[in-house]
């Protein structure tokens, strides 16, 4: 029959002894005194009561391994950040997976919110949801924390109304700006110039510039009503015209009193359907 025997002496040092059946030889573990004392009454492990683990703040890591994933939990002891799937987080969390959703946040009761990422003030320099690409070393969607939005070149703004009306979207890129209305209604804006309206004349008497060609900077889906007017520039110029109209594009020129070398900045306004 196996016997344990605890023994102790003035020390403090305790020794343990296990003897184990059908040998005469007795095994001893030596209880360390109090500069490392391995366990105390006072240190019985409570499953119902608060647990610290590493309380003395030691430099060590806390690794829990599953059956196929040696990192399925992950603390590094140096900075605190937490990795899943992962024994290099970068991040105050970091998920690392071969998953089909690496992540996935579910709230089961429709009528509270879903996900929140809280920022400490709408700065607008400072991302606060952003998606990376790898492959291209690039963010390729970012949420700044303002609420501007940019979604690969297309950039929008935090304005959720304007002038009282619900706006759907509001950006600008290399074609000009748009806004687009919650009711479906898109509007684009753009300015242009011209460097000579010496051509002609028509027969209705005015000169004219080169046809000129502008991109929307969002295409519509339905048709598309185009209006221009010039700004500054020659004093002759009276009118823009828009010889054709697509749900894409269109083309414009000026018309001239008198024929002019002289450069003619206009404006164009087009309005339509986005949805």
């Amino acid at each position: 029959m196996s016997k344990v025997k605890i023994q102790g002496n003035a020390s403090g040092t305790g020794v343990l002894t296990v003897t184990a059946p059908n040998t005469s030889t007795d095994r001893t573990i030596t209880l360390p005194d109090s500069t490392g004392t391995l366990a105390t009454t006072a240190d019985t492990f409570n499953p119902d009561a608060a647990v610290t683990i590493n309380e003395s703040g030691a430099d060590v890591d806390f690794r829990v391994e599953s059956d196929d994933d040696a990192n399925a939990f992950f603390i590094e002891g140096s900075d605190g950040k937490v990795g899943i799937g992962t024994a290099t987080p970068n991040s105050g969390l970091h998920v690392s997976s071969g998953d089909t959703w690496a992540t996935r946040v579910q709230q089961t009761d429709a009528a509270l919110h879903g996900f929140i990422t809280q920022v400490p003030s709408p700065d607008a320099s400072k991302y606060g949801i952003t998606l990376y690409d790898t492959t291209a070393g690039d963010f390729t969607f970012r949420v700044m924390q303002n609420g501007a939005i940019t979604a690969g070149s297309i950039t929008t703004t935090s304005m959720p109304q304007k002038g009282g009306v619900d706006v759907a979207a509001h950006g600008s890129n290399s074609n000009g700006n748009y806004f687009k209305f919650a009711d479906g209604t898109m509007i684009c804006t753009v300015s242009k110039s011209v460097s000579q309206q010496n051509n002609g004349a028509t027969a209705g008497g005015f000169y004219y510039s080169n046809t000129g060609t502008w991109t929307y900077p969002v295409a519509f889906t339905g048709s598309v009503r185009v209006i221009g007017n010039t700004q500054g520039g020659h004093y002759n110029a009276i009118s823009v015209k828009t010889p054709s109209v697509g749900t894409s594009s269109c083309t414009y020129m000026t018309l001239s009193l008198n024929s002019t070398g002289n450069a003619q900045d206009l404006y164009l306004f087009a309005i339509g359907v986005w949805n």
